[in-house]
């Protein structure tokens, strides 16, 4: 699994959740104003969605240790040693 999908999928949601009300906004009234407004809003929160994704993005690629998908081979390799030797006390 990608390690970004967590963040990603909320943000285009939320990006498809902005813009959709936005454009109701937009469509709803006339006045010059109010729609440059909106545009100015939708435009500093698709910003906003954007910059949460890099810095998520950024923290993650800096976070020290073994990645999340990550397994350690020692830790691996003595699970099956172990395993193994159970197998074999067991006789199965």
């Amino acid at each position: 699994m990608n390690a970004f999908l967590p963040v990603l999928v909320p943000a285009v949601i939320g990006l498809i959740v902005v813009s959709a009300a936005a454009a109701l906004a937009l469509a709803w009234t006339k006045d010059a104003a109010v729609q440059q407004l909106v545009r100015r809003a939708w435009v500093g929160i698709a910003v906003l969605i954007a910059v949460g994704v890099v810095v998520f993005w950024v923290a993650s690629a800096m976070a020290p240790g073994a990645k999340s998908g990550s397994v350690d081979r020692n830790l691996q390799q003595e699970q099956q040693s172990e395993l193994h030797q159970r197998l074999q006390q067991n006789g199965h």
